[in-house]
């Protein structure tokens, strides 16, 4: 880089705090240990690599959510938690953009909320209101959060959030509770929703996942040549026209070391029989937890190209009942 690339650089990178300046920067602990920079008490949350995310309380019907999908700017992930005492699941979603200023972020998020709208309703949360739910989530207690006290006292925001994790290759546990953070490796033909709202039988907390994303053309064009090097054959563009890349998480949570390895191969038989593979995310489980609990705040994900026709139903379910809450 010469001497004008560099002044260059050091200009846009001006450019972009300036532009920024109105956001509340995190605590240096904060940056540290969730690479949170700062964020809008509105609700946007601004990390490292440009990475943004607005979080938004779903209530009403899901079945509609992926007919929207290829109208979106935004990755989107749907985080659930899954109570075996309780049919409904509080459900939230979660937009995720990238951008150097978080003007032409907000700009993506205000059209994609949009586009949401005609699918499914939504409300979003403040940064008080989100925090305050991710440590419910998983603590079930309510905490009182204030972004102002927050910011003065130069708390570290991962440990108020998040119990201490102890995690082995495979498993993960935290005090008293033990558990398994798994991913689906490969989907069916058809995603069906069934096979999940199953797994509110098996009597264990469950934190369940999904993130989509369109595939850029330039991410169609790579995978398409990786098909043609794996198959040794040519592959019509148009059979992946309609891709989308997903990311399936779950992570349960149970009272003993010999519940969970029973919770997880009973997971994994009743996923195997409609078409998914399922493994623990090896050297992950930490992450794998995280990312299912924190609504976006922890990123971790496993994305896979499928066709878009594969989940038109992968949030439908016959009989469902409406998610009413707000």
């Amino acid at each position: 880089m010469n001497t004008e690339e560099r002044q260059a650089e050091k200009l846009r990178r001006q450019q972009n705090r300036i532009a920024n300046k109105m956001l509340i920067p995190a605590p240096k602990k904060t940056v540290q240990s969730l690479k949170l920079l700062n964020f809008d008490p509105a609700g946007t949350f601004h990390f490292v690599e440009d990475r943004w995310i607005r979080i938004y309380e779903v209530y009403g019907r899901l079945d509609k959510l992926s007919t929207t999908m290829t109208a979106l700017q935004s990755e989107i992930m749907v985080s659930g938690r899954l109570l075996p005492e309780k049919e409904d699941t509080d459900w939230f979603l979660t937009l995720t953009g990238y951008g150097e200023t978080y003007d032409e972020v907000r700009k993506q998020f205000a059209l994609d909320e949009e586009v949401l709208k005609e699918s499914v309703g939504i409300r979003p949360l403040s940064v008080d209101e989100a925090v305050k739910i991710i440590f419910s989530r998983l603590q079930g207690d309510t905490k009182e959060f204030s972004y102002a006290s927050f910011v003065r006292s130069k708390k570290n925001l991962y440990d108020e959030l998040f119990p201490e994790i102890a995690e082995s290759y495979d498993s993960f546990q935290m005090e008293a509770s033990y558990g398994t953070s798994l991913f689906v490796m490969n989907y069916p033909k058809t995603v069906k929703w069934d096979v999940f709202t199953d797994l509110q039988k098996l009597g264990c907390l469950i934190f369940l996942t999904f993130q989509m994303s369109n595939m850029k053309e330039e991410d169609r064009e790579s995978y398409l040549r990786m098909l043609e090097k794996r198959y040794c054959r040519n592959f019509p563009p148009a059979d992946i026209e309609n891709g989308i890349s997903i990311s399936c998480h779950m992570s349960f949570v149970c009272d003993s070391a010999d519940a969970r390895e029973i919770i997880q191969s009973t997971i994994l038989s009743l996923l195997s029989k409609d078409g998914y593979i399922v493994a623990p995310l090896y050297g992950k489980q930490r992450m794998g937890l995280l990312s299912d609990i924190s609504l976006g705040m922890v990123e971790s994900r496993e994305f896979r190209n499928i066709s878009l026709p594969a989940v038109e139903k992968i949030f439908w379910e016959e009989n469902a009942n409406d998610n009413d809450k707000v």
